[in-house]
């Protein structure tokens, strides 16, 4: 044990610490395995206790001679025992104490571990992280991830919504794990895209290298292993899981700004462009929403509609956050 933080122990108990020797004392303990603590107070109990070997060694002594005296002499010697067990009792409560205190203490620092991270991105808005873990995620737009303070200690578990890109970092001992509206993803070490937004009907996992188990949140559960070049595709309207082949080149062209459609409606080709671009979209023909489109996009934000209002001869309008899309005039 440190003779430092026996050092501090002691001047806690004798009321002589410093506020910044109590804070790297409390610091000692909310870091240190309750079977260490016990052990801890133990010792000290012992080293402050000077009757223990005493009382150790010498009980049946004590009691001989607690028989061999007269009534006085006995009460005198049963005083100072039980003044002996006062202290002993005196120094034990004081030690509880302390232990109460610091695994308050420690508790906060719990509660402190328990509260979440939480990173957003807004609209038409992209962020690359590093987890605690060394894991690196790429976030688009409208995206939310979330963990607690406390990640990578004893798991590795963060909660999602919106899209990403994860490179998860390898750790054995730890499982990788994701939690989502409907679905919940566990990996080792791997790199997939997921893309799980609220509103859309078909959640997505592409899986890029190594392996990943995808399972739904809702009974009865259904349960995928994924391999290289494969996707779990996740209707949130039937509740079906399935799986497809991937194309990654598809599924993570929004890492280099692109959009790639293959006979998409119209209105949900609209409302990723919205997304993409950060713009409300406010669609008024209704005749063309389900029209299908397949192309790909890697121009700005008027360079799209451009190419579509081309295909679909219609007028759009700009104002603000707000993509305005409507007949020709």
């Amino acid at each position: 044990m440190d003779d430092h933080i026996i050092d501090l122990l002691q001047r806690y108990i004798s009321g002589e610490i410093r506020s910044d020797e109590f804070s790297e004392l409390q610091g000692y303990i909310n870091h240190t395995p309750d079977k260490d603590l016990i052990f801890l107070l133990q010792q000290q109990w012992e080293n402050q206790n000077p009757h223990a070997s005493l009382y150790n060694k010498n009980i049946k002594k004590i009691i001989r001679y607690i028989k061999q005296e007269t009534a006085p002499r006995k009460t005198s010697v049963i005083l100072r025992f039980k003044w002996f067990q006062a202290g002993v009792a005196a120094l034990f409560l004081l030690l509880i104490g302390l232990s109460i205190h610091l695994y308050v203490g420690k508790q906060a620092y719990v509660r402190l571990g328990e509260r979440d991270f939480v990173m957003r991105t807004g609209k038409g808005e992209r962020v690359s992280m590093v987890l605690p873990d060394g894991t690196q995620v790429r976030l688009n737009s409208e995206s939310v991830l979330s963990y607690q303070q406390n990640f990578g200690h004893s798991d590795r578990c963060i909660s999602f919504t919106g899209e990403g890109y994860f490179e998860v970092a390898k750790d054995a001992e730890k499982q990788f794990q994701i939690q989502t509206q409907y679905l919940h993803v566990k990996v080792l070490g791997t790199t997939f895209n997921l893309s799980v937004y609220e509103e859309d009907k078909i959640l997505e996992l592409a899986l890029i290298s190594g392996t990943v188990e995808v399972s739904t949140n809702h009974e009865p559960v259904q349960t995928a292993q994924l391999y290289p070049n494969e996707k779990a595709l996740f209707d949130t309207q039937t509740k079906q899981l399935t799986i497809a082949k991937s194309v990654n080149q598809n599924e993570t062209a929004w890492l280099e700004n692109k959009l790639v459609f293959r006979s998409e409606p119209l209105k949900e080709v609209l409302r990723q462009i919205g997304r993409q671009y950060g713009v409300a979209v406010e669609m008024e023909m209704a005749e063309l929403e389900e029209d299908r489109y397949t192309g790909v996009f890697d121009e700005d934000l008027y360079g799209v509609l451009n190419i579509l209002k081309a295909h679909y001869d219609f007028e759009y309008k700009v104002d603000k956050d707000t993509l305005y899309v409507t007949k020709q005039k």
